[in-house]
């Protein structure tokens, strides 16, 4: 609080850590803090906006709440000005200034959550209506509105072969300026991949932060991923019936990328939405055939029968 020649009336702890003054409430007890917007203002990431809010309010001399700042530190500020006076005689300058960086930090994380329920949600009740025709391209799109949502470079499918010697990747979405990998990648030998499919097999999501920091168990990983510059990705197993058929993966190329738990138990969700929707499309596609193939075999018996 300031007197009305910004004489500092009272001053707590709290905002002195904040600020990183280098001396106690006691000392700066009578101090002018004219010039303090000016000392502090390069601890903030827009410190000329910092500057502006200060000379506005007491050019303004009007109550403002709730202005946001955000720290060079990463904290983030909320503060408040109220002007002090007695009758029409200014007493002096109220600004409160509260850390809310966990506050907003936890109100990001429920709407990022759920923005990411509703868009499984639509996903959800997209494919169970759509014929199955569409659903390969209603997979890729998929990719693509999951990728972008959760900031990751690429995404994509592998599927297994029956026996699981060989994968392929059956779908692919990837960023602006990522390169396609998916031509590159068919009939691939799982054996290769001994710590990655172990994982798979017992029904374990695959979560790397930093592919460079991987354990030696997971070298064999390490030596083909790093020279495609992944640099951090998660990997969905997509299990029908108690069987991994492949697997569902983003991967982070441009900067290392961390998935909080949330996320990635939503994308085991999803992952069992595109699991019942290719499975879907593999039934139906069979029945298609197979009723084409009667309906050729009834032709041919009907044809043979007018011709004797």
């Amino acid at each position: 609080m300031e007197d009305e020649n910004r004489k500092v009336f009272y001053i707590n702890n709290d905002l002195i850590k904040l600020f990183n003054i280098p001396s106690s409430s006691y000392q700066l007890i009578g101090s002018d803090c004219s010039n303090s917007a000016e000392q502090v203002k390069d601890l903030f990431t827009e410190p000329e906006r910092f500057l502006d809010s200060i000379d506005n309010a007491l050019k303004n001399k009007v109550p403002v709440h709730g202005e946001i700042f955000k720290m060079k530190s990463g904290a983030i500020i909320e503060r408040d000005y109220v002007p002090v006076s007695e009758g029409f005689v200014e007493k002096g300058h109220l600004w409160l200034y509260r850390d809310i960086t966990k506050l907003k930090k936890n109100e990001d994380e429920l709407e990022f959550r759920l923005g990411f329920e509703e868009i499984i949600i639509n996903l959800s009740s997209k494919f169970i209506n759509l014929d199955w025709t569409n659903i390969d391209s209603e997979i890729d799109e998929a990719l693509g509105i999951i990728g972008s949502f959760i900031s990751a470079d690429r995404s994509y499918i592998f599927l297994f072969n029956e026996d699981k010697s060989l994968m392929n990747n059956s779908h692919e979405w990837v960023n602006k300026g990522i390169s396609r990998e998916k031509e590159n990648l068919q009939n691939i030998p799982t054996d290769i991949f001994p710590w990655w499919m172990k994982k798979l097999s017992n029904y374990e999501t695959i979560y790397i932060p930093s592919v460079p920091d991987l354990s030696e168990e997971a070298s064999a990983e390490k030596g083909i991923l790093e020279p495609q510059n992944i640099k951090s990705l998660v990997a969905i197993p997509l299990i029908y019936k108690n069987d991994v058929i492949g697997y569902f993966g983003f991967d982070a190329v441009q900067d290392f990328k961390t998935w909080a738990e949330d996320s990635i138990k939503i994308l085991n969700i999803a992952g069992g939405v595109i699991t019942n929707a290719l499975k879907r499309k593999e039934n139906e596609e069979t029945l298609s055939k197979t009723e084409a193939r009667y309906k050729l075999i009834s032709h041919l018996i009907t044809d043979y029968a007018i011709a004797y």
